[in-house]
């Protein structure tokens, strides 16, 4: 599990030469986690090789909802706008198809979390896990992203712009 998050910050990073902002992005998964582990631990199941592959998926779809939030900040920012704003805007932008990437990962997978048939001890703790990681990771990447991104930032002035405090 530890290799694929190192692997998913890898990528982030060969994309992206600006080291700061892959790693506001990855710093999200340990947020993906807590909510897994919390599903896991509300559905009275055990930690199973099928929830550490939920674990996987659930932290690149963190990773990505990440992505689409910080890459939308920046685009607003390289048009001219400073950084308050871009990140004000860029939440209210990115909020619907963030929202709409969970809704659709966690109201897919409900059926498979709430089984108790046969096959249900290897689909219900993968199925346990996304949904618990969806639900933190799309609620910490909606909060805690826009609030650690000024913050953290080293474009405070993009094209004249002034700083988020001033």
């Amino acid at each position: 599990m530890f290799k694929s998050i190192i692997l998913e910050g890898g990528l982030v990073l060969k994309t992206d030469l600006v080291v700061n902002r892959p790693i506001r992005v990855i710093l999200m998964v340990p947020f993906t986690l807590i909510g897994g582990l919390a599903g896991l631990g509300f559905a009275g199941l055990h930690l199973s090789v099928s929830a550490a592959v939920g674990f996987i998926a659930v932290a690149g779809i963190s990773v990505q909802n990440g992505v689409i939030m910080v890459e939308q900040f920046m685009e607003l920012m390289r048009n001219g706008m400073g950084l308050r704003e871009s990140v004000m805007e860029g939440a209210v932008a990115r909020l619907r198809p963030i929202l709409m990437t969970a809704l659709m990962a966690g109201i897919g997978l409900m059926p498979a979390a709430l089984s108790h048939g046969i096959g249900s001890e290897t689909q219900r703790p993968f199925a346990v896990v996304i949904v618990g990681g969806i639900i933190s990771a799309t609620l910490f990447t909606l909060l805690l992203l826009p609030l650690l991104f000024p913050i953290f930032s080293d474009e405070t002035r993009i094209q004249g712009n002034q700083p988020l405090v001033e």
